[in-house]
């Protein structure tokens, strides 16, 4: 795949519009950075991020300054750089909380970044704490508006993530049933992100044995993301392992086989953001199909991650 050159950047927006050169390097540069990152090229994506500080750091505007240290932290996450990711996030969340005006959406989405990364360290205590207040921060302005339900939507799937992955799953569940009716209520139960909150509840419900509730919740996850995504895309990963791993459990070999080659497919290039999700599915039903005796399914989604883990480093370069 051809990749774009931060001269060639800097030379075709000054070909385009000298007067607004600044202004659009300012959009440009993390638009190249978010590229790579999708790629899985995270040692690129810093130098696009790195490449924009000063223009954004020019006016000496919070705003700016917070957006940059939250962009620039992304790919420093991916690639494991977890406690370089805090401090950026920490930053970021800190400028938006201290302006006179808060961007709650700005700062419920460094909040939760910064909860994936304490609970990537191993700070448990810490990461519930920050998925809590970004769960708090994007309540609706006012009774009976629709504003920020959205964002609080994301943030709830992320807090029922951590939830169900500190063994408390009927609050977890909770967080992801707030999820879909928002959703819902937001006419946005379309979008990709929805799948996002079925797929929690899946989750939920083959951690507590309700195979049928899981199946259902998994199958309706999988035709959102047909409806909104091309049959590849990398946030069908995570999806295809609940589904595949909810046929082995329920005894339907047959079917989780016949998805294998779809799964198979979408792997063995880089997951980008999609890692976390992908491996966080392998992780949760691996433990679950081990604890029903079920080691062969289980080593099969272990080859798999395994496999992806080495293209992943090898892209990223980590």
């Amino acid at each position: 795949m051809n990749t774009i050159t931060l001269q060639e950047i800097d030379t075709k927006e000054a070909q385009r519009n000298p007067p607004y050169n600044d202004w659009l390097s300012l959009r440009s540069y993390p638009a190249f950075g978010w590229y790579h990152v999708q790629l899985g090229e995270f040692q690129k994506a810093k130098t696009f991020f790195q490449s924009a500080r000063d223009r954004w750091f020019k006016n000496g505007d919070p705003y700016y300054i917070a957006e940059w240290k939250l962009e620039f932290a992304i790919p420093h996450y991916y690639a494991g750089e977890f406690k370089e990711a805090r401090e950026l996030f920490r930053d970021a969340a800190g400028l938006n909380a201290g302006r006179f005006v808060v961007f709650e959406a700005k700062l419920s989405r460094a909040l939760t970044m910064l909860a994936r990364t304490e609970e990537k360290l191993g700070n448990f205590d810490a990461a519930r704490q920050a998925h809590e207040q970004s769960v708090a921060t994007v309540q609706p302005i006012r009774p009976g508006s629709g504003m920020y339900r959205i964002e609080r939507a994301d943030a709830l799937c992320q807090y029922g993530s951590f939830l169900l992955r500190q063994n408390e799953p009927a609050e977890a569940r909770l967080a992801f049933q707030e999820a879909i009716q928002l959703r819902e209520a937001t006419a946005t139960a379309t979008h990709p992100d929805y799948a996002v909150a079925l797929l929690g509840l899946a989750d939920v419900a083959a951690y507590q044995d309700e195979l049928t509730t899981a199946r259902l919740h998994a199958q309706k996850a999988i035709e959102v993301l047909e409806t909104a995504l091309v049959p590849t895309h990398p946030r069908f990963a995570p999806a295809l392992v609940t589904g595949i791993s909810i046929y082995y459990l329920a005894g339907e070999d047959d079917k989780a086989e016949a998805m294998l080659p779809r799964l198979e497919s979408i792997l063995g290039s880089a997951l980008g953001p999609e890692w976390d999700p992908f491996a966080a599915a392998i992780k949760h039903y691996i433990g679950i199909l081990e604890s029903e005796g079920q080691g062969d399914a289980a080593a099969r989604l272990k080859e798999l991650a395994e496999r992806e883990l080495r293209v992943r480093r090898e892209t990223a370069g980590i």
